[in-house]
């Protein structure tokens, strides 16, 4: 064996698994940040239905109950508060439980999430009908 061929043999031997390593190691980053990617763009997509959810429960107990109440002039404080909890109940019967589960993981108390999200429904809806009225 020449000095050439030890030399290009000892390169090879010292800087193939360096180079390997290095590879792995950017690979596997890679890998990582695309999984990450999907995970996230998965819970938002959950989030995102489970909220749909949440606002759809919201509207079906304005048009089946408060809407009725309302046109009976008999919607009061205790009506409202029966009226919430009929659309949170709604809520978190109808969240499948993947979505359960994505919610209460992300933001930790999945019945906080539902009535943050239907108390502000609620201001939305109140606002919209203020609005409509001043036309």
């Amino acid at each position: 064996m020449n000095i050439n061929e030890l030399l290009i043999s000892t390169c090879i031997s010292i800087f193939v698994p360096i180079i390997s390593s290095t590879l792995t190691i950017i690979v596997k980053r890679w890998v990582d940040t695309k999984i990450k990617d999907i995970e996230n763009k998965r819970i938002r997509m959950l989030i995102s239905e489970g909220t749909d959810i949440i606002l759809n429960s919201v509207n079906y107990v304005q048009q089946i109950y408060v809407d009725t109440l309302k046109q009976n002039n008999s919607f009061n404080e205790e009506a409202r508060r029966e009226a919430f909890y009929m659309a949170r109940a709604r809520a978190l019967e109808l969240l499948p439980e993947e979505i359960y589960k994505a919610i209460d993981e992300r933001y930790g108390n999945i019945n906080v999430f539902v009535e943050t999200l239907i108390e502000s429904e609620l201001s939305e809806l109140k606002k919209n009908k203020k609005e409509k009225k001043e036309f």
